[in-house]
């Protein structure tokens, strides 16, 4: 199955809808690319399993400090102790900040 995120999706309800005779081979070969080389990480969409916003802001957070392979064990901690934004919410400052270290 490709590999496929938010992102390129709406990219791709895009090019499929566009009138744009240039864009539609540029955007077409990027979206090939993806699908074939594009990685599999844990906060994207893949395999029926629907992209979580929640997932891709804290990757997001994440990767402002480090690369890639380093956040993914950090990031499936985290989310595994806090799966949704709402038990987030209701941990403790300390608890957070002592899994974020």
């Amino acid at each position: 199955m490709a590999k496929t995120s938010i992102f390129p999706s709406k990219v791709r309800t895009y090019v499929a809808s566009s009138a744009s005779k240039t864009a539609l081979p540029k955007a077409s070969r990027l979206l090939a690319w993806y699908d074939k080389h594009g990685r599999d990480l844990p906060w994207r969409e893949h395999q029926g399993r629907a992209a979580s916003p929640y997932h891709t802001w804290i990757s997001e957070i994440m990767l402002q400090q480090t690369g890639v392979s380093t956040v993914i064990p950090y990031f499936q901690r985290f989310i595994t102790r806090w799966p949704t934004v709402n038990a987030l919410a209701a941990a403790s400052q300390d608890d957070v900040l002592a899994e974020w270290a």
